[in-house]
């Protein structure tokens, strides 16, 4: 079972969705996705691929993602103009690992590298009992938080904690120049039915979920 401090950890280091420009009002984006090309190259292993995608924006640049089992989601800017991509994929293809969100900055030289993962839409199933769900993620990105109209990505979990009962956790990712930051979400000035009312504004977005198993 799982405790906060492992879901903090772990934030702290899919069904297709399609890649949107970014989600912010204000001025116009310096990187804006023109087209996603989705790719499989051979792998050692006979019947196995990779799946890769590489992302053409606006700007005349082509950017190949260096992940597994790639979903390109969208432009995120942070509160300084600061601009990152948001995509869901996997280090590896012949191994166990998950799908997970990933984010990358956005400069003039390109995409910055980040080996952080964060967790993934959807439900997590129990390796040892499948029927047994242990974790559930709602995850949402864009101008998600009034009256900010600076994007975050924002994450409602509920999971099995050592003491065999439901927990609640919420996270928030904020952008900046200075990088990605991950802090726990205040219940108190943010909860799940004001950030629905934002989506149905169409100013934040879900992500659609999927299922996995935890690591045996």
């Amino acid at each position: 079972m799982k405790s906060v401090a492992a879901l903090i950890a772990f934030c702290s280091i899919a069904p297709q969705v399609v890649a949107q420009p970014s989600t912010s009002q204000s001025s116009p984006s310096s990187w804006q996705i023109d087209k996603v090309d989705y790719y499989t190259e051979p792998t050692s292993t006979a019947g196995v691929e990779r799946k890769k995608a590489a992302v053409r924006f606006t700007n005349r640049q082509r950017i190949e993602l260096p992940l597994d089992n790639t979903v390109v989601i969208a432009v995120l800017r942070g509160s300084d103009q600061s601009e990152f991509l948001l995509a869901q994929g996997t280090d590896c293809t012949e191994c166990d690992e998950s799908v997970t969100v990933r984010l990358y900055q956005l400069t003039q030289s390109g995409l910055v590298a980040n080996d952080h993962r964060y967790y993934n839409a959807g439900r997590e199933l129990d390796f040892y009992e499948p029927q047994t769900k242990i974790q559930e993620n709602r995850v949402f990105y864009g101008q998600c938080l009034a009256p900010s109209t600076s994007d975050v990505v924002v994450w409602f979990t509920q999971f099995i904690g050592e003491d065999e009962k439901w927990h609640h956790f919420n996270t928030i990712a904020t952008l900046a120049n200075d990088g990605v930051k991950v802090a726990e979400l205040d219940a108190k000035k943010v909860n799940l039915a004001a950030v629905l009312t934002r989506v149905a504004n169409a100013q934040c977005h879900e992500i659609s979920g999927t299922e996995w198993f935890s690591e045996p």
